[in-house]
């Protein structure tokens, strides 16, 4: 028999419409008991964009919480796809340091007289190599409770 150093705890479950719910109220409750690494992604999230929508919302919920270690993104696309999104999440959280510009455009507005949509994607091929900065990362040190089923869970605080 193996004998492993490292153990990373992975949560999974499916169920069409409380999957994302679900994820995230059994990683709060893993967190409680465990001090192994999470492991955090939604089973069977599914194609763009409800697959992406889906995984970043329970991912991002938890990482904000100080809850995770390892990120998945779990699609029905291209697995560049799924690097991509795991990278731009980290990136927009503070957690990695930028690849890339932070581009804030709006394509919709009427008054553009340019092809705005054209110029941000050529912003960002201009960027996409290039290590950009980022905003320095506050500390949080508080400690939240959580309930399960009317008993009160307490979760580590999390680290900077």
């Amino acid at each position: 028999m193996p004998k492993y150093n490292t153990v990373i705890v992975k949560a999974s479950a499916y169920d069409d419409f409380w999957s994302v719910p679900l994820m995230i109220e059994s990683y709060r409750m893993l967190a409680e008991v465990t001090d192994h690494p999470l492991h955090l992604g939604v089973t069977e999230a599914g194609p763009l964009p409800v697959g992406l929508i889906k995984s970043t919302a329970g991912i991002a919920t938890l990482l904000a919480e100080g809850i995770g270690d390892t990120i998945r993104y779990s699609l029905t696309a291209d697995p560049v796809e799924e690097a991509r999104a795991g990278r731009a999440l980290l990136e927009s959280m503070g957690l990695r340091e930028r690849k890339n510009v932070d581009l804030i455009a709006c394509p919709s507005c009427g008054r553009a007289e340019i092809d705005v949509i054209a110029v941000a994607l050529q912003a960002q091929a201009a960027f996409a190599d290039k290590l950009i900065p980022r905003r320095p990362r506050l500390c949080r040190n508080s400690t939240r409770w959580y309930f399960w089923r009317g008993t009160p869970l307490r979760r580590r605080s999390p680290g900077c």
